[in-house]
């Protein structure tokens, strides 16, 4: 079975003088394991009980006016251009939910939450064995990110499947990154051709589709993974743009016995990039099951148009440029 790492960063004294000599801090966020680093305060599952008394008419001047005299959201809470896809998907949630939550570090996990990282670890698990490490760099903990990129698009091509796939690609000065649940490569007789189809797994505490709202959100997930996974096998990506968001030294040598084959990030991304452009042709409808319980008891189907989907994460990313508030949900959203 393939092996994946989980990155944890060393913690201890030592380790910490040497990246201060190096001028180099570290980003709390890349701190976490895998799974918490891309949900830490970014699902739009993640509520808070309390968020309509935010939103009455009365405090929605204030807060516009303290929005115009604030930093931009990508400097206020320190995204360092840096966004996950789950980041979007909560803004078309709710931007003052995820906004309350960046501003006060409250977070609910709800039982559907916590029901569906468990299905998530059960499914990795049967698919590939996941090693901990400790690195003390960002270089090495980019560096595992691609290296488990490249361990997973190896087994697609071999296996025609593949889960929990790190993909990534610059959008506006940011970068977008997240992790497909599942990629597979599909013959299709009718035009007798391979196409690659991008699939995400929901668990359902309820035996029943989500909201139309819920659905939006997931949708611009899989429609913002197609377009990554779109810039990515066309050679789009700018590789020097994403180690310098990322604060890393593409030449550092490596010294981790799993990553030195490679040298550095620079020969990394090369190995990353063949692989990427290798992929079948992307099929631009993608695929949302559902699962209850372990089971699948439905499977959605959401087209892709790059243009619609472009246009959408603009309007997101005027948000965290400061461009614009976050937007007040309507009276008939207020449920959220």
């Amino acid at each position: 079975m393939l092996t994946t790492y989980n990155v944890i960063w060393k913690k201890d004294e030592e380790d910490n003088n040497k990246l201060e000599k190096r001028g180099k801090g570290i980003n709390p966020c890349e701190t976490k394991d895998k799974k918490e680093a891309e949900c830490y305060i970014s699902d739009y599952e993640e509520l808070i009980n309390d968020i309509e008394d935010l939103i009455e008419e009365q405090q929605i001047n204030e807060t516009e006016r303290l929005y115009k005299e604030s930093k931009a959201p990508n400097e206020k809470f320190n995204k360092k251009n840096k966004l996950s896809i789950t980041d979007l998907s909560a803004q078309l949630w709710c931007e003052q939910q995820l906004e309350l939550v960046l501003t006060t570090g409250k977070r609910k996990e709800t039982e559907a939450m916590k029901l569906g990282i468990k299905r998530h670890e059960v499914l990795e698990k049967e698919d590939h064995i996941i090693i901990d490490v400790e690195v003390n760099t960002r270089e090495e903990s980019l560096g595992y990110r691609l290296l488990n990129t490249i361990t997973l698009l190896g087994q697609l091509y071999e296996c025609k499947k593949a889960r929990e796939v790190w993909v990534f690609g610059i959008v506006r000065n940011y970068v977008l990154r997240g992790i497909i649940d599942e990629l597979r490569i599909e013959y299709d007789r009718v035009s007798k051709r391979e196409y690659l189809i991008i699939s995400d797994t929901k668990t359902r505490k309820e035996k029943k589709e989500p909201s139309l709202a819920q659905k939006k959100t997931s949708a611009i997930q899989v429609q913002t993974y197609c377009l990554l996974l779109q810039h990515l096998k066309c050679g789009k990506t700018d590789y020097h743009k994403l180690f310098e968001i990322y604060e890393c030294d593409p030449n550092f040598e490596f010294t981790d016995p799993h990553l030195v084959k490679y040298k550095n990030l620079t020969n990394l991304a090369k190995e990353v990039n063949k692989l990427f452009l290798k992929l079948p042709k992307i099929k631009e409808e993608m695929e949302i099951v559902y699962e209850h319980q372990g089971v699948e008891f439905s499977r959605n189907h959401i087209p892709y148009f790059y243009d619609s989907t472009l246009y959408t994460i603009n309007i997101l990313l005027d948000y965290w440029d400061g461009k614009r508030s976050s937007d007040v949900v309507e009276d008939s959203d207020k449920w959220k």
